[in-house]
């Protein structure tokens, strides 16, 4: 993981991405806001669905442990990049996702979704994958999800599967 990260966009895209999402601290109307960027290196996984099991009288609900397991890896990689206080007001969230390409990819397909033009439309639910990374960043990053105010998110084919993040908050 790296505090600056490279973008697998087109020049331009990136650029303007860079001008909006760079790590610094802006004025805001009155308010002081900080943006931070960072890079998780593993395989997107979406958040599971609770499951229930019944132990004697009572229902447990616990998080399948696959889904645990990417939490807690993607909360220990981006802790070294969490803000000295959480964020208390409001904050802003852009996530792209970097799906691995699947061996069996014919060459030509493989350029393309390389190159970002042919789009990931397989599984996982691009909303499944946000929701993974947002309940790991909870409660370290801000104070509680309801805080967000706008999300932005994306996922796509890339040789080398990861998690871009940008926030900005106050």
């Amino acid at each position: 993981t790296t505090a600056t990260t490279t973008s697998r966009f087109t020049s331009g895209a990136r650029e303007s991405f860079a001008r909006r999402w760079n790590r610094a601290k802006i004025k805001d109307g009155g308010n002081e806001m900080q943006e931070i960027s960072f890079t998780i290196d593993m395989v997107p996984v979406a958040k599971g669905r609770a499951r229930t099991r019944v132990c004697g009288k009572f229902a447990v609900h616990y998080t399948p442990k696959k889904t645990r397991d990417a939490e807690n890896n993607i909360l220990a990689q981006a802790i070294k990049y969490k803000p000295d206080v959480p964020f208390q007001r409001q904050v802003k969230v852009c996530v792209r996702f970097f799906m691995p390409v699947p061996a069996s990819m014919s060459k030509k397909d493989r350029a393309l979704a390389v190159g970002c033009a042919l789009p990931h439309t397989k599984k996982p639910d691009l909303d499944n994958l946000c929701k993974a990374v947002l309940d790991s960043l909870n409660g370290v990053f801000w104070r509680d999800d309801s805080i967000i105010t706008s999300v932005e998110m994306s996922k796509a084919y890339h040789e080398r599967p990861c998690i871009e993040v940008w926030m900005r908050g106050e």
